[in-house]
């Protein structure tokens, strides 16, 4: 529906908001990519990490005969550690992107307003009205754009997670 009312509104003004738009879903899939290239890193990090503990568990007779406790804490510190920074570095691209798609969203707002300001005080091609009913239209779908970009973040999020799952030794998972 509000789609519909901002091609009714302004066709001019929805097509500079389409065009506006490739530059946005870029910006979406770029930071989606990197999301999911750590979050796979973060899961190979953990599924070490796990081998390590389980490792320890099941050979801890061994361990204790060799007195090599403080080799084996030092071994699990350490894989912590890389899967601390790891899940940090792919935390951060989640907080970027949400703040990416508003500036996006900003300027692309800021762009609709000069050029819906500059047609109507030429007064041939919209009417106040009219361009007051194309921007509540227009924001009114800014929300659930905001949660589909966040939707393709989780997305990627979970095909690392499920490749990782399901990969198969020696080639592949999900691609």
């Amino acid at each position: 529906v509000y789609l519909f009312l901002v091609f009714w509104a302004s066709w001019k003004l929805a097509l500079i908001a389409l065009l506006l738009l490739p530059a946005g879903l870029f910006l979406i899939t770029k930071v989606g990519r990197k999301i999911k290239k750590k979050s796979t890193q973060a899961q190979e990090k953990m599924g070490n990490m796990t081998a390590i503990l389980q490792e320890s568990i099941y050979g801890i007779r061994v361990i204790k005969a060799f007195a090599m406790e403080k080799f084996e804490i030092e071994k699990f510190k350490k894989q912590s550690r890389d899967y601390f920074k790891s899940n940090v570095r792919m935390m951060r691209l989640g907080f970027i992107s949400p703040t990416l798609t508003e500036t996006f969203a900003v300027l692309a707002g800021v762009t609709i307003l000069w050029f819906g300001g500059k047609e109507i005080l030429s007064g041939s091609a919209i009417s106040p009205g009219r361009f007051m009913l194309f921007l509540v239209a227009m924001f009114s779908l800014m929300q659930p754009v905001k949660k589909l970009s966040r939707l393709n973040l989780d997305i990627q999020q979970g095909l690392a997670a499920a490749g990782r799952s399901f990969a198969v030794p020696g080639g592949g998972g999900i691609k």
